[in-house]
């Protein structure tokens, strides 16, 4: 998996800006974009990440970062959580 470049991080969170929101409009927009999101516990960390703050700027997590897989889901970016 690579790191997700910030330009597309960006694209993520400015879908998220709404609130409030629930967990199906947050995917539909999110695939609106040409995103897929990889499983549930991504999605959770898209809506908890914007409604935080913690990603407002530079797309990442305090405890991990966001990452595209080869099929361009949304992911978390496992080697960098070493």
């Amino acid at each position: 998996m690579t790191r997700v470049p910030e330009e597309r991080q960006r694209l993520v969170l400015s879908v998220l800006s709404v609130e409030p929101q629930t967990r199906a409009e947050v995917a539909r927009r999110v695939m609106k974009r040409g995103y897929r999101i990889a499983n549930a516990n991504v999605l959770g960390l898209l809506m908890g990440c914007e409604r935080n703050g913690w990603a407002a700027k530079d797309g990442t997590h305090p405890d991990t970062t966001w990452a595209l897989t080869p099929a361009g889901e949304v992911a978390l970016d496992q080697a960098a959580q070493s």
